[in-house]
């Protein structure tokens, strides 16, 4: 072994000890302008910077929009237009302040962040919007105006409701296993998770001084949103991904997300350089009520970083309702890749599934693997699968379906020439 690839095993050796290290807990609520100090006429969306302004995605332009309305920046559709294109709101990729936002979800100052920290170390925290009800989602990026009604229900009732629920942390792998033995694998499926995690936020707000009608209406809102539990656990793998940022000659990825228009990534070795290439569309199957003529919008959401933790895209065959959903669309490596890309078994979310197998008597289900390498990626040419949603390409008609992604080869071959090229790994 050459010095070289002693310092990159030995780099991603510490990492892999670091991932394996965090614990995160959700720990409380509050506002953007709060919590990150983010400014009037600021916008942070998902995934890389993008380009121009004068050519976003409509997905993107329409979560724009609207949040411009939200804030009161604008009064019609033409006026936040107006503001956009003149460069008067300043867009920044959410996850360059330790934030993550889902699909075409835009972070305002208004907008109520989740945050969570590490029980075992003084790490910093990290962020994701606190998901509202069922129907129109600022998410979907769609220019109905019904959406600024859930943003504001976002931001009140269930905002003082988990305000109220969070005064001691709650323990987010304890949620995400209870998820995993239920069926998720954490990206495209969180009903399980979402439904502990309800009953929790329910049993201890019964405990406080919570209106009980309040108690009722949360109940039934987090109930009827499958996804509620998507954003904490989005904000516990950046969390996670965050811990190893910064290791010389580490060459994990660290950030990953679309924004429609590109793809892109980061990794350990230089977090903060982004990677990027077109994003191409998912793939999947579409809603029976959507017109096979609405063209997808090209891949958007900073919730591949659950997928470069390992879950999601890397355990599809852990969760039955997914499998069945992408089953045409998996390549035929899917249940393999994991083991040739991820550096190593996370502990404990791989013995809670082989416990829920057994109790069940179930086949075996995949080990959950953590440490994304892109050098095992280069070698093996073995490309991660993320499960992320389908968008409507028009911005108008939001959610098409479930989805599946495929990591493109240019773009982990051009993160790959910021790391020395000659290794034996």
């Amino acid at each position: 072994m050459n010095q070289l690839d002693q310092h990159i095993r030995l780099a991603n050796q510490k990492a892999i000890e670091k991932l394996l290290s965090v614990r995160p807990q959700l720990i409380s609520v509050g506002s953007a302008l709060s919590a990150l100090g983010l400014k009037n006429y600021t916008i942070l969306h998902a995934g890389p910077p993008l380009k121009d302004v004068e050519k976003l995605p409509k997905t993107i332009e329409s979560s724009i929009v609207l949040s411009a309305l939200y804030e009161g920046w604008a009064s019609n559709e033409q006026e936040a237009l107006k503001l956009l294109h003149q460069g008067l709101i300043e867009l920044k990729p959410a996850q360059d302040f330790r934030c993550v936002t889902p699909l075409a979800a835009m972070i305002t100052p208004k907008t109520t962040l989740l945050c969570v920290n590490d029980a075992n170390s003084d790490l910093p925290a990290c962020f994701a919007p606190l998901s509202s009800g069922p129907g129109p989602d600022i998410r979907f990026g769609t220019n109905n105006p019904e959406v600024l009604s859930s943003l504001t229900l976002r931001d009140t009732l269930i905002f003082s409701a988990m305000k109220a629920a969070l005064n001691t942390p709650l323990d987010l792998f304890h949620f995400a296993s209870l998820g995993l033995q239920g069926g998720d694998e954490l990206h495209s499926s969180t009903a399980a998770a979402t439904q502990a995690l309800g009953l929790e936020i329910h049993d201890r707000l019964t405990q406080t001084q919570f209106a009980h009608d309040q108690i009722h209406i949360v109940q039934e809102l987090i109930k009827s949103n499958p996804g509620f539990f998507l954003t904490p656990w989005m904000a516990a793998c950046k969390l996670m991904l965050s811990s190893i940022e910064g290791i010389p000659y580490c060459s994990f990825i660290t950030r990953i997300g679309g924004n429609g228009e590109c793809m892109g990534l980061s990794i350990s070795h230089d977090p903060t350089l982004w990677h990027k290439q077109m994003a191409t569309p998912p793939i999947g199957m579409r809603f029976g009520h959507v017109h096979q003529t609405v063209e997808v919008e090209g891949v958007v959401g900073d919730s591949c970083v659950i997928d470069a933790m390992g879950f999601g895209g890397q355990i599809t065959s852990a969760s039955p309702q997914v499998l069945l959903t992408l089953q045409e669309h998996l390549p035929k490596d899917y249940a393999l890749r994991a083991a040739h890309i991820m550096s190593t078994d996370h502990d404990y979310f791989s013995s809670c599934m082989s416990r829920s197998n057994a109790e069940h008597e179930a086949p075996t289900a995949p080990k959950v693997r953590c440490g994304l390498d892109l050098l095992k990626i280069i070698q093996g040419k073995c490309y991660p699968l993320v499960n992320i949603a389908m968008l409507a390409h028009d911005g108008t008609h939001g959610l098409l379906g479930r989805g599946l992604y495929e990591l493109d080869p240019l773009l982990c071959d051009q993160a790959a020439k910021q790391l020395p090229t000659h290794s034996s790994i």
